[in-house]
Parts: structure tokens; C-alpha cells; sequence
């Protein structure tokens, strides 16, 4: 993926306006460019319908200054995880490992491992010597990490107010659990809460439970976010921006009524 000059210039120009500013002259000591070259870009954001003549974005330039931000973040994302390949990763020492030492890189509970016998995959060079349950740097990382990713699934329940039956709602709820064996449950909002401390099920995650669950799934284990409908509309925006961070994490989501 490639980032044009011109791209960057104007989704920074549109930040600028996002930020309150609106004249030419503040546009510019705010992005840093000449007062020409603002005027030359607010010319043609306007001719694509992204600013109005007053210069206020509109719903195309908000879409459009959305979309070019996610690009952005895609793009610096892929050139630092080709960075990461020559520079130093954290790994837990399955055996005693000396500096400059060949390894051989896992994963095993969500962790990463380091260890001398030979196996498939990935491979690197360790940074420093460590004994077994210490951890060590590893560089020059080559291969592919072996991981089965796990998922996430958003349990919605009805809102407080719909006086659904908690012994019918919670009957439900643990029957889903015990189906499907998570690693990890969490949840969303106070009625979640209720909820899940009336099943007698502990939350794992109770703060960030969305980036917990993501963060757990990209380490192979699978999670259940308890949440009401009310408590989803409102974090709607942030899972849609999780899925694009993690397009190969699978997310589903269904209601328990």
C-alpha cells in the first residue's frame, strides 16, 4: 500500500477543520504548509463534495476522512510489523539459552516460547542468554508463529426496562457457556452484569472487555462478552474498529432473548 502526498496533505487539512479551525491562515500553521498550498487543497476538497463552501466537512468528507485515517493506520501498522522481523521480540525460554543461539519460536497459553529443539515454523536468533523461565530477546525473526486463532462472541440481552424473565434470561445464558466451553467471559454495562452475577458466572473481563477479547483471541483463546442492547448500540464503532485491526479474528454476535 502506497500514500500519496496529496492524500496525507488533505486528510490532515480536514483533521485541521475537524479541530475547529476554518481559516486558510490557521489551516496552515496548524498542518505546517504554505497559505497556497491550503487554499490549493481546500479547492479540491470542496470540488469532491468533502467541505462546504464555509468550509464545514460534510457527511462525504467525514466518511471519506474516517476511511483515509483507517488507511493510514494500515499502512504504518504493515510497515512496523515488517519492522518487527529485524528487531527484538519478547519470548519465554522453554530451556536454557545462550546469546546469538538459533531458536525455535511457539506459542503455548497465549505466551511466546523460545527453545533450541528443532521444530517447524518460526525461527530467530536469541539476544541474550537466559535460563529456562526467563525470557530472552529474539532477532531476526523468519517463518511463520503456528496459532489457531480463537473468536469473539457479543451475547446480547434485552435492556432493563423490557422486564424479561431472569430465570428463563439466565437459564439461557448458561446453557451458551457451557455449550461452547469459553476461555474467557466478559461483560458489558451494569445490566450485563446483573445478569451474569444472578447465573453465578465471574466475569473474566469486566473493563475493555471488547479489546480483552480481541487481545485473548489473537493469543488462541475464545471469549463471550455479555452486553445489552442498549450498552451495543453505543459500541457499535468500536468493534467495527476492532474488526478492521483484526480482519482474521471472527467475531459473532446474536441475541439471547
Amino acid at each position: 500500500m502506497k500514500l500519496e502526498q496529496a492524500f496525507i496533505t488533505q486528510i490532515m487539512i480536514l483533521m485541521s477543520i475537524r479541530n475547529g479551525k476554518r481559516r486558510p491562515s490557521e489551516i496552515a500553521r496548524d498542518v505546517n504548509i504554505t497559505l497556497q498550498g491550503v487554499i490549493y487543497h481546500l479547492k479540491i476538497l470542496r470540488s469532491n463534495g468533502y467541505i462546504d463552501d464555509d468550509n464545514n466537512i460534510t457527511l462525504t468528507g467525514f466518511n471519506y476522512l474516517y476511511n483515509g485515517l483507517s488507511d493510514m493506520e494500515n499502512f504504518f501498522k504493515s510497515n512496523l510489523m515488517e519492522m518487527d522481523s529485524i528487531m527484538t521480540w519478547e519470548a519465554i525460554a522453554a530451556c536454557d539459552l545462550n546469546k546469538d543461539e538459533r531458536v525455535y519460536l511457539y506459542m503455548d497459553n497465549g505466551y511466546l516460547y523460545a527453545k533450541k529443539d528443532k521444530m517447524d515454523g518460526a525461527t530467530g536468533i536469541a539476544a541474550i542468554s537466559t535460563k529456562k523461565g526467563g525470557c530472552t530477546g529474539v532477532t531476526s525473526i523468519n517463518g511463520i508463529i503456528k496459532l489457531d486463532v480463537g473468536s469473539v462472541d457479543i451475547a446480547q440481552i434485552s435492556n432493563v426496562e423490557e422486564n424479561v424473565n431472569y430465570k428463563i434470561l439466565t437459564d439461557r445464558l448458561k446453557n451458551i457457556i457451557e455449550s461452547k466451553k469459553y476461555h474467557f467471559k466478559g461483560v458489558l454495562g451494569e445490566y450485563a452484569f446483573t445478569v451474569l452475577k444472578q447465573s453465578n458466572i465471574r466475569p473474566d473481563f469486566e473493563y475493555a472487555p471488547i479489546e480483552s477479547g480481541y487481545d485473548a483471541a489473537r493469543r488462541g483463546f475464545s471469549t463471550i462478552i455479555v452486553t445489552s442492547k442498549r450498552m451495543m448500540h453505543f459500541y457499535m464503532d468500536r468493534i467495527k474498529e476492532m474488526q478492521k485491526q483484526y480482519p482474521e479474528i471472527n467475531i459473532n454476535m446474536f441475541t439471547i432473548d
